[in-house]
């Protein structure tokens, strides 16, 4: 659906005003390797073994006390992400005087098995698997008798978020003897089709965020539904999309003769919405940039907060309303914005109005001197500004690379993984051949005029942390050498 927020959200971890105050860190764990099976359940390669990395905290907890343990079971990350990232944990073991326990997910972070010459090497990455490695660790803590634990029969309780929290859940349904209880934050759980999960259950946090109710300025979620609408419609005439290319300060045109371009650049405006919505904490943090580019700049506090601070505070005079007698599964409605001499509220002549049927939409023939008599063209602008608070982190670069911003979100990957990115995208600003120098070439006269023609203090807070510094540094620069100044 085009005009709906379509983004999964999960937050990792319930943080409250003490937790900002002391956050405790991965510099609190001792940190231990636990030997786990390649696999706990395929004779075919019994023998094979990796070292699992855990973190655990005996700061509040005392052995052979029958204390309660709290266990993280880790995801998609490095462990250290949720040690770092995590607050109700800490609160909670401080209260409880538990064990902090988090283990490391299998084929991340360093708990990486040695797989050269394995045979269906990934067909051991699975969350069974997982579930197995912390079945089994907890087992051996629980039933030590040689004195090293000191953990003995005591209720164990596991926490998560996002997949970690369908771990967690999974965890007490197929260990329940072992599990006392689980807290799931945001995990999917029921998120599979034969689930018949709403078609919008993804998208309503997203959209819960960008809301007042949230503390997102109060226009902000409303604006962006607009946006899209406008977008979208105005694209529809070869001058429109010349507006919308000088407006919005797009690097490249949009094209007169390529219709996926309106998509690409939709798709950009949208993406960072759910990495803005997952990664607002209320203090800086750089969970969400460290996962998407292994970069420690961190987002702003709040950071959704943030983005919608340049759009939130204003209607732009353009007005949003639900068809009538639609039932809640349509999306149906109209937005409007009359000319700025147009006082008139029946003129329907003099003023910009699209009706949106779904992935459809149809205007009354707007006029392109009409259209700049609105203001349309602020809001677009406005909105290509603020999403760059989550591409660059707060550093505004002088125009709009809506062909690739999946590069600048995702610059940590190999050759094949980009050309795979910027084909899948239609990012026709660079010439994809089979060499990577050709391809890095681009990238590096590209961004570099990027950050050449930007303000002086936007450049040095790049150069000293921004990703798109990286993005050079680590695509742009493939063979070279990585410190090497780059303006």
């Amino acid at each position: 659906m085009l005009f709906q927020f379509v983004c999964i959200i999960c937050f990792v971890g319930v943080i409250n005003a003490a937790a900002i105050q002391q956050k405790k860190s991965s510099a609190d764990c001792e940190w231990i390797t636990f030997e786990q099976p390649l696999s706990h359940f395929t004779p075919g390669v019994i023998g094979k073994t990796f070292q699992q990395r855990i973190c655990i905290n005996k700061e509040y907890w005392k052995p052979n006390s029958n204390l309660p343990v709290l266990f993280y079971t880790g995801n998609e990350s490095p462990v250290n992400e949720y040690v770092d990232n995590t607050g109700l944990m800490w609160d909670l073991a401080k209260e409880l005087n538990a064990l902090i326990i988090f283990a490391e997910h299998r084929y991340f972070g360093e708990s990486i098995p040695e797989i050269n010459g394995v045979e269906n090497c990934m067909a051991y990455l699975t969350s069974s698997e997982a579930l197995a490695d912390y079945a089994l660790f907890l087992n051996t803590i629980k039933n030590d008798n040689t004195g090293k634990w000191g953990v003995g029969n005591v209720p164990i309780i596991a926490f998560g978020g996002s997949y970690g929290g369908m771990l967690s859940s999974w965890m007490r349904i197929k260990y329940p003897s072992l599990i006392t209880g689980s807290i799931s934050a945001s995990a999917p759980v029921l998120g599979f089709p034969m689930d018949n999960c709403q078609l919008d259950a993804s998208s309503r946090p997203v959209t819960y965020a960008t809301s007042n109710e949230a503390g997102s300025s109060k226009y902000c979620s409303e604006n962006l539904k607009k946006s899209y609408v406008l977008l979208y419609d105005i694209n529809k005439y070869n001058w429109g999309k010349q507006l919308l290319s000088k407006h919005m300060n797009l690097c490249t045109p949009l094209s007169n003769n390529n219709d996926n371009d309106i998509y690409i650049l939709l798709e950009y405006l949208q993406s960072p919405l759910f990495d803005l919505a997952e990664g607002s904490y209320p203090f800086e943090t750089d969970y969400i940039t460290y996962a998407l580019t292994s970069s420690h700049s961190p987002l702003p506090a709040w950071a959704m907060n943030v983005m919608c601070n340049d759009i939130g505070n204003d209607n732009y005079n353009i007005k949003i309303e639900n068809k009538i007698n639609t039932s809640n599964t349509d999306v149906e409605f109209t937005v409007s914005v009359k000319a700025k001499d147009n006082d008139n509220d029946n003129d329907n002549d003099n003023e910009v109005k699209i009706d949106v049927n779904w992935d459809k939409t149809t205007n009354n023939n707007y006029t392109e001197d009409i259209l700049l008599k609105t203001r349309s063209l602020d809001l677009l602008h406005d909105v290509a500004q603020s999403i760059q608070v989550c591409t660059v982190v707060l550093c505004v670069v002088p125009c709009t690379y809506y062909c690739c911003s999946y590069l600048v979100l995702y610059h940590d990957m190999s050759y094949y993984d980009m050309t795979f990115l910027l084909t899948f995208f239609d990012c026709h600003k660079f010439h994809i051949t089979h060499t990577p120098h050709s391809l890095t070439h681009s990238l590096t006269h590209s961004l570099t005029h990027s950050l050449t023609h930007s303000p002086t203090h936007c450049r040095s807070h790049t150069q000293r942390s921004g990703i798109m510094l990286l993005v050079m540094d680590q695509i742009a620069l493939i063979g070279q050498d990585k410190h090497q100044p780059l303006i």
